[in-house]
């Protein structure tokens, strides 16, 4: 025997399986809307999480080949993860005496742009620390395996021209396109620590009363 909840449940069933077919084929549906303050304001905090989440995402550089002669550095991802980092910190890469860069930017067309530079030879005249994986294309500053001692003249120069074009050749795809960059770090024994130090050591000996 039929009970009043059991009538109530088939009604129910019923119910819903009218409201998916009408769904399926392709009619006018009918959807609840909660527009509850709580729920409002726990989708605003959701949205604001998300942002706050976009916002610091940086690209991830990854230490592919880690010897005292070669360090291989290399970043993989999408458009979006490529677009903005923070400023060098003083932690990086000593004794660096060659490196060059290597990116491509592709979509699922099978369009691809790309762009390397160097090998160029480190010689410290002006130290800096600069980045492998520029600030402006979503390079981590804090990252100590994402810096080294580079000669300022190169970093602001060569090595800045080649940041700008890769900058450039992202802006020209969507969030989700696919980006790789990879670089090369010789030197004869690369060691991590203050790039401050790794200025002073090639100057120390050299004395103001010496001769040139």
């Amino acid at each position: 025997m039929n009970t009043h909840t059991d009538k109530i449940q088939q009604k129910s069933k019923s119910t819903a399986n009218a409201v998916s077919q009408k769904q399926s084929n392709g009619k006018s549906t009918f959807q609840f809307v909660d527009n509850r303050p709580e729920t409002i304001s726990l989708q605003k905090l959701q949205k604001t999480a998300n942002n706050s989440s976009q916002a610091m995402q940086l690209a991830t550089v990854i230490l592919q080949t880690d010897t005292a002669t070669k360090k291989k550095i290399r970043a993989e991802g999408t458009v979006d993860e490529f677009e903005k980092g923070t400023s060098a910190g003083s932690n990086g890469w000593l004794g660096v005496e060659g490196y060059r860069s290597y990116y491509s930017v592709s979509d699922n067309t099978g369009h691809e742009d790309t762009g390397e530079v160097g090998p160029f030879q480190n010689d410290y005249t002006n130290p800096e620390a600069g980045h492998v994986l520029a600030n402006q294309n979503g390079g981590d500053g804090g990252d100590a395996e994402n810096i080294f001692g580079q000669d300022g003249g190169t970093n602001n120069g060569k090595y800045k021209s080649f940041e700008i074009a890769m900058r450039k050749d992202l802006n020209k795809y969507d969030d989700d396109d696919d980006v790789k960059f990879t670089s090369y770090l010789a030197g004869t024994n690369i060691t991590s620590g203050k790039i401050a130090d790794s200025g002073l050591s090639g100057g120390e000996s050299i004395s103001s009363d010496d001769s040139y």
